[in-house]
């Protein structure tokens, strides 16, 4: 038995100097792969920190009295970038992925994601990684499980942030730009020694032989007073089988039948807290294919084999490196103009020699000199060498730098806020939208990482999540609510009548991101929104006004928009998917659904008796219509032939009259002439030259070719009353 014991700590001991050197072996290769970078990325932040002069450069102006002025524009630009990332932060969703899942599932895990970010904070730890990345081009944030609380037995996840990207080393081989395929990375930090034993009391690497041992094994873990303490993601893989049954289940345990199976290399990662020949912590396994060490990368290139990573500062740091030598230029040559050198005689400063070395500093009322003479002459007085400087073209100069910084980082005047007046709106957008264009790689590149992220929290959640317990979740629009996962959650399935359980276990599920801004730049567009209809329809509270209260963010107007939602009319209310659901038997259901087809059979015969009815009416009312036309008809075709009437006798008395005078007057011409030139007149009377017109024979009373003005059209003739 003690063979067997010394045995297997002999394994144990051969298992734990593998995983050491090993891990040895991955750091020393991710910080050689990675040199170039940390060079160039700790320039960066020096130079985004205002150190923009190279140091002999500096010492030797600051010996010659000239001003090194940093006229810091990097950081307006910088922050057109990252201010722009945060506002267009997007929302994780989770979609069902196989027939297994659900929506309500999908729904909880997306309200439990939205959950451990809000706890954790994680907009900052987006925020900083995607801020590492505009400056340096790289930044990191981790997934990690934690204890609830002290007292607690529960535990949950949630995302760290990462402060300083040169604390992690990441897989070098991983060519994915969210980093999912990365099989090992190192967190790090270096601790004092005295911190170190305070942390680690029983770790053998914080006593003096200890700290030999590691200087002679892990040197480079070993930095002055400072021991380095990492912790180490790694994947290892193990040979397995998986099987699909009758049904259609895939199983990595052997079934009595199957339909097929497979030989597979299941990934399992694995954790680690070390020194450089030490494990203080671990290892522990984690229940997802992925490191959940998640990178977000700037500007991405490859350069002879060689992964080359960068932010907006790297390009644009000779720019800024001129616009500052011009800059102090400028300031030395206005300041300094005015006092050139003076040229005098050799020894005319004799006796004077303070004033005239500080002549160029002071300001003095005069200058004393000693006449001197040069051959049998006296020479001349000291005088300044005046000359003028080219101050214009240094100022031209200095803003053309300018212009290169605007070219190098793609954004322009419109995107800083500055415009000409010449330029229309559209113009200014377009300007402004091709800033963001050539910065949009790096938000894109956020965005994966982000899904990334999603993903990895989806697969950790049924394993940190695996028992009954009651879980806060956070909706779309930022409201909370307590769900019970895991177990019976107080509601029935309406067609098996079984009790629903959220198994978060159950069913496999997608992650995707939302587009457009985040939730609460949303949420603030809505209540201005809502604010606008609300001014030009009033009446929307009468219907809406639990939705306007709760778009606000100001405190207690969650509490009214519940209580305007009670005002609202029963069709406007939400029924209650919480509500616990009683069990109907079959029998009653039968009996309910036999109901509603007799409700619904009743309903429709009613509306078909209305539809009758409706017609009915109409007709009566047509026929009533007719009958008042036919009547008017009438009346107006009587009044139409009493005036014809009238006007034919009045006109037959006017002919008649015109004939009597026209035999008149013709009587009388006739009895004037001599009787030879009178007409004969055989057999009998002669006829009247203007016989008397007739009565007109039509039965209107209307002389033949005359017609009265009559309307466009008549009550009850062909086509009235139509349109």
């Amino acid at each position: 038995m003690a063979n067997q014991h010394t045995k297997a700590r002999d394994e144990r001991q051969r298992a734990t100097e593998t995983l050491l050197a090993n891990a040895r072996a991955r750091f020393k290769a991710g910080q050689e792969a990675e040199r170039d970078f940390r060079e160039e990325y700790a320039l960066d932040m020096k130079f985004r920190a205002g150190e923009q002069w190279p140091e002999a450069i500096k010492s030797l102006r600051d010996r010659q009295k000239k001003p090194c002025l940093t006229i810091n524009r990097l950081q307006q630009f910088e922050k057109q970038v990252t201010n722009g990332m945060r506002q267009a932060m997007p929302a994780i969703q989770v979609s069902p992925g196989d027939h297994k899942g659900d929506d309500e599932t999908a729904e909880v895990l997306q309200g439990l994601v939205r959950h451990i970010e809000d706890e954790s904070d994680a907009s900052v730890a987006y925020e900083r990684g995607g801020t590492s990345s505009v400056r340096g081009g790289k930044g990191f944030w981790i997934v990690r499980a934690r204890y609830v609380s002290e007292e607690s037995f529960d535990q949950e996840l949630y995302i760290d942030s990462v402060r300083d990207a040169l604390m992690v080393t990441l897989d070098p081989a991983s060519q994915k730009p969210d980093g999912s395929d990365a099989k090992w990375a190192f967190v790090y930090a270096d601790m004092p020694v005295e911190e170190f034993q305070d942390t680690y009391p029983n770790a053998s690497t914080g006593s003096d032989e200890g700290l030999a041992l590691l200087h002679a094994q892990a040197p480079d873990w070993l930095n002055g007073h400072e021991i380095r303490v990492a912790e180490h993601y790694f994947t290892e893989y193990e040979d397995g089988t998986i099987y699909e049954t009758k049904d259609g289940q895939v199983t990595t345990d052997e079934p009595k039948e199957f339909k097929r199976k497979r030989s597979v290399r299941i990934p399992k990662v694995r954790w680690v807290k070390m020194t450089g020949n030490e494990i203080l912590e671990g290892p522990l396994d984690l229940p997802i294919p992925w490191i959940p060490v998640v990178p977000c990368y700037g500007d991405e290139m490859v350069l002879d084999g060689k992964v080359i990573h960068e932010g907006i500062i790297r390009n644009a740091r000779d720019s800024v490196r001129m616009a500052n030598y011009w800059a102090s230029k400028e300031a030395e040559t206005i300041a300094l103009g005015a006092s050139a050198p003076f040229i005098m005689a050799e020894g005319q400063e004799e006796g004077h020699e303070a004033e005239w070395a500080d002549a160029n500093n002071a300001d003095r009322a005069y200058l004393l000199y000693k006449p001197t003479s040069v051959g049998e002459h006296l020479a001349p007085a000291p005088q300044r060498n005046v000359a003028e400087p080219a101050i214009q073209a240094i100022s031209a100069a200095r803003m053309q730098c300018i212009e290169d910084l605007k070219a190098v980082t793609g954004i322009f005047d419109p995107s800083l806020g500055n415009r000409d007046a010449a330029q229309s709106g559209v113009a200014i957008r377009q300007l402004q939208a091709q800033g963001g264009n050539a910065n949009y790689h790096f938000s894109d590149n956020q965005h994966r990482s982000i899904k990334h992220t999603g993903r990895i929290l989806v697969a950790w959640i049924p394993y940190i999540y695996d028992t009954e317990r009651v879980i806060r979740i956070i909706s779309e629009d930022g409201d909370d609510k307590l769900v019970t996962i895991n177990g019976p959650r107080g509601q029935k399935d309406p067609d098996t009548g079984e009790e629903k359980v959220f198994d978060l276990k159950k069913g496999k599920y997608h992650v995707v991101l939302s587009a457009g801004p985040s939730f609460q730049t949303r949420r603030q567009e809505e209540a201005a929104f809502l604010e606008k209809v609300m001014q030009a329809w009033p009446q929307i509270m009468q219907v809406a006004g639990d939705l306007i209260m709760r778009s606000q963010d100001s405190p207690g107007a969650q509490a009214l928009a519940d209580r305007l939602k009670k005002t609202l009319p029963p069709q406007l209310q939400d029924e209650d998917p919480n509500a616990p659901q009683t069990q109907i038997p079959p029998q009653v259901r039968a009996q309910v659904e036999q109901a509603k087809q007799m409700i619904a059979a009743l309903t429709q015969q009613l509306h078909d008796a209305l539809g009758q009815l409706d017609s009915l009416k109409a007709q009566a009312d047509t026929k009533i219509q007719i009958a008042s036309m036919q009547e008017e008809t009438k009346r107006l075709v009587a009044l139409l032939t009493t005036g014809q009437r009238a006007a034919a006798v009045q006109l037959e008395n006017t002919i008649g009259v015109l004939d009597a005078q026209a035999t008149r007057d013709h009587q009388m011409t006739m009895s004037q002439l001599p009787p030879q030139a009178q007409p004969a007149q055989p057999g009998g009377d002669a006829a009247p030259t203007n016989p008397t017109i007739p009565a007109p024979a039509d039965p209107s009373g209307l002389s033949a070719g005359m017609s009265p003005q009559e309307p466009t059209s008549f009550a009850g003739a062909p086509g009235a009353g139509q349109e």
